[in-house]
């Protein structure tokens, strides 16, 4: 058998697993989802689920007298545990069920503007009855369960077997559950916050970035013509004063994986390296603004297929920085690299580094090479895109009445559509989050101060002071915050680590974002307790003390 004989392999995939498993394919022939968004998305649902949890558990508990006392009496009138739990189960399944009913309609009407988020060029209906929305129904009731589990037990420490008797001098609680829930919800959102910082640092970051190339006043225009006439073209709309430069070529950064050569080493034959191919003539530099370190004149592609050169072609090429270091070439111009098919590379240009992807990449070994398609890309001076779209548009038309007009520009979404939806998902989630933990903190500020009117009214007589009230209680919610950021950060640290590890260039996680995401926290709790904790210190001790 020749040694020259390619080999190849073929393997079948479901047809279900393509949506999410499509790596192997291009981007533009089908429409992908991402994975690890959507295992977010179910993330973050799940953390306000369990912060609305904990708000429930913090509002029941604070009206802890009421429900214990209630307990008490059914006891005395010989009601079991097994009955006093079902009536609770009841309650809180009654009040599930409007919640659910309530999520449907709103969810219902929220779908629209979610899709324009998630996928706004392929819209899906919104449907009620599907296997997700019957898991998620079965998690809610199994969070309804376990939130019935854990106030049945509360409550029944606090009911002795004596009565109400009992609960009048009730046993000193072990674990304070009301200060562990806000605790869990300041981690939580906290967490959130954190990482909301990390991921809007990171798309700034992102779209800020130097690309190696100027992307700004370019147009792309599929230019059809039957008589190939390319150069009669580019000199016509050249003597155009808007127009600065014409080049034939594909534009970039590329929104679709890039065409790959696979190039061996000078130094070992053996290795292969895979080269990105960009395509364009003599001036797509010019357009593209792309700074050049060496070059020779650039030529056309050169077919020189003969016996004495084994039938072989050579193509004049211009390579990247990024190309002659990873071939450790010392003086590219006019070297020859061999590649397979009897196709043979011509280094005439040296240009530096520049991006033909997105950021998740890093700068590849690239050559820019002749074009073989007929694309016009055409940079205009800044202030004159109307101008020279009409008059495109116009010639266009003139010469090929029977096809549409068709232009593109540079689009920052294109590259980083799934990126800015991900990013929008996560921010008003986030805030979503933030509103139900600070709901439930107002909360447990309610519980606490009620608690405590008896020992605010006594500092008062005292001589204690408003402010010094205050701070008494604030350094308590200060705590907590402080205890939460020490359980949470960590956990967000790493989460926003590994989620940065998708790019290639992104941004160190400096000190400065975990001390203003402590800072918000304390704000946000301060500024719900605060109110509240105004309003007792303000009390007439002396009628607070007659009501106790």
């Amino acid at each position: 058998m020749p040694d020259d004989v390619n080999h190849f392999s073929h393997r079948l995939q479901p047809l279900q697993d393509i949506y999410f498993h499509s790596e192997h394919l291009r981007e533009d022939e089908l429409l992908r989802g991402s994975q690890s968004l959507t295992y977010l998305l179910w993330s973050i649902t799940i953390l306000i689920l369990l912060l609305a949890a904990g708000n429930f558990l913090l509002i029941r508990i604070a009206q802890q007298d009421r429900d214990s006392s209630r307990f008490a009496i059914h006891k005395c009138y010989g009601a079991s545990n097994k009955h006093l739990f079902y009536q609770l189960l009841g309650e809180i399944g009654l009040q599930t069920g409007v919640i659910l009913l309530l999520s449907c309609i709103l969810t219902y009407g929220l779908h629209p503007y979610f899709i324009q988020i998630l996928s706004p060029e392929h819209i899906y209906p919104f449907e009620l009855f599907n296997l997700s929305n019957f898991v998620f129904v079965g998690f809610i009731c199994l969070i309804m369960g376990i939130i019935c589990s854990i106030l049945y037990f509360h409550f029944k420490h606090h009911v002795s077997r004596e009565g109400v008797r009992g609960m009048l001098q009730p046993k000193p609680q072990q674990i304070n559950l009301s200060k562990i829930l806000t605790i869990l919800q300041i981690g939580i959102f906290t967490s959130l916050l954190f990482y909301c910082t990390i991921i809007i640092s990171q798309i700034n970051f992102i779209k800020n970035k130097p690309l190696g190339i100027d992307t700004e006043h370019i147009l792309q225009v599929g230019w059809f013509d039957n008589s190939r006439s390319y150069q009669p073209l580019k000199e016509e709309l050249l003597q155009h004063p808007g127009i600065l430069y014409v080049c034939n070529g594909m534009s970039i950064p590329f929104t679709y994986i890039p065409s790959i050569e696979k190039i061996p080493l000078l130094s070992e034959p053996e290795k292969q390296v895979d080269v990105v191919c960009a395509y364009g003539d003599e001036d797509f530099t010019n357009v593209y603004k792309i700074p050049i370190i060496e070059s020779q004149e650039f030529t056309p592609i050169e077919f020189n297929p003969s016996p004495e050169n084994n039938y072989s072609s050579t193509t004049d090429v211009w390579v990247n920085k990024k190309f002659v270091e990873t071939f450790k070439l010392d003086h590219p111009l006019g070297m020859i690299l061999n590649q397979q098919h009897s196709v043979h590379y011509r280094i005439t240009g040296v240009t530096e580094d520049f991006h033909t992807q997105s950021l998740h990449y890093p700068v590849r070994p690239t050559m820019i090479l002749p074009p073989s398609t007929y694309l016009l890309l055409i940079r205009y001076q800044p202030g004159k895109r109307q101008e020279i779209l009409e008059y495109l548009q116009d010639l266009y038309l003139s010469r090929n009445p029977e096809y549409i007009f068709e232009c593109k520009e540079y689009n920052y979404s294109d590259l980083y559509q799934k990126d800015m939806a991900f990013m929008e998902l996560v921010i008003l989630f986030s805030l979503i989050a933030i509103l139900i933990g600070g709901m439930g903190i107002f909360a447990f500020a309610i519980f606490m101060v009620e608690s405590k009117t008896r020992e605010i009214a006594l500092r008062k007589v005292n001589g204690a002071s408003e402010r010094q009230i205050m701070l008494l209680f604030n350094r308590q919610f200060m705590t907590k915050v402080l205890v939460a950021c020490v359980i949470g950060l960590p956990i967000a640290y790493y989460a926003s680590r590994k989620w940065l590890e998708n790019y290639a260039y992104r941004i160190e996680i400096q000190p400065w974002i975990f001390v203003l995401t402590i800072v918000i926290s304390l704000c946000i709790v301060l500024l719900v307790t605060n109110w509240q904790i105004r309003q007792a210190s303000r009390n007439n001790p002396i009628d607070t003390l007659k009501t106790e």
